[in-house]
């Protein structure tokens, strides 16, 4: 009976995870879709004595946009696809642990998503979930351009100062790619977060 508790709260909070993840898909797909109006400015003023060139550059950013778009709304339909056909109770608490045990379980290999979980839960919960994601598995390997600095900074209350003395103490520095970093350095990195968990 308890195991089957557990189950259902399991499927709750990865069910709210998901809520929040689609709001960020919608939100990063937000910012290009203005980033393309910016651009179009020109041609939503609608004035016929005005004409303006379109650079070539632009236009190539604006195609690069769509493809980003396409990209998330394709991303948005699954999630949308794997949520329950009735109403919902979503709560904060609860999608935070979901984020959290996803974290944790090193099955998050988008480089966003990382960081929206990051952001989700307390600072000692999130270092502490990230520390065993990161022994668990490679997924790390797919957080491209994610610098150490940004993943940690995503953590509630983390300082730029803990973060140079994390990635210093490890051989890194703040700027370097997580998915550049060699198996040995992960691990000492994981170890070291431990570290700073229990020492705060």
């Amino acid at each position: 009976m308890a195991s089957r508790a557990t189950d259902g709260a399991a499927s709750r909070d990865a069910l709210a995870w998901q809520v929040y993840q689609l709001d960020e898909l919608f939100r990063r797909t937000q910012r290009w879709v203005e980033y393309s109006l910016r651009t179009l400015a020109p041609a939503h003023e609608k004035r016929p004595a005005r004409p303006f060139v379109l650079r070539h550059s632009r236009l190539a950013e604006i195609r690069h946009a769509t493809q980003q778009i396409e990209r998330l709304a394709a991303e948005a339909q699954t999630q949308l696809e794997e949520l329950p056909s009735a109403d919902m109770r979503v709560a904060y608490d609860h999608a935070a642990r979901g984020a959290l045990r996803e974290l944790a379980h090193g099955t998050i290999y988008d480089a966003h998503r990382v960081v929206l979980a990051a952001q989700m839960g307390p600072r000692r919960d999130g270092l502490a979930a990230l520390a065993s994601g990161l022994r668990a598995t490679d997924a790390y390997r797919s957080w491209t351009g994610l610098t150490l600095k940004d993943l940690l900074r995503a953590f509630k209350g983390v300082t730029p100062q803990s973060v140079r003395l994390v990635a210093t103490d490890v051989g890194l520095a703040p700027g370097d790619e997580v998915a550049k970093c060699a198996p040995a350095q992960i691990n000492r990195l994981a170890a070291r977060i431990e570290d700073y968990v229990h020492s705060r």
